[in-house]
């Protein structure tokens, strides 16, 4: 299995950067699908254009209240961070 390697990894904010760097009228967009006190699923959609009528990749997250400290009060936005980063990493090396 291969190991993680923090030098090699760039944080969601970086990647936001360098996403509108790359593409200043693209859009990112953030739905909740679910919410309840044990779980939050959050879909992330990125567009290249905020005129395009579909996303070019989209991914979802999950997080529970009990796996982090963070989630204990911020739940919803990790979750929301974190779909964000997935689907931008589903591009490919550019983010």
């Amino acid at each position: 299995m291969a190991r993680f390697d923090i030098s090699q990894y760039s944080t969601v904010a970086e990647r936001i950067d360098l996403f509108w760097k790359a593409h200043p009228s693209g859009r990112i967009h953030t739905e909740l699908l679910h919410f309840s006190k044990e779980q939050v699923v959050v879909r992330a959609e990125i567009y290249l254009d905020r005129e395009d009528l579909r996303p070019v990749t989209s991914d979802m997250a999950e997080e529970r209240p009990e796996t982090s400290p963070v989630n204990k009060v911020s739940m919803v936005e990790n979750c929301a961070t974190s779909a964000i980063g997935r689907a931008l990493a589903d591009l490919g090396g550019e983010f």
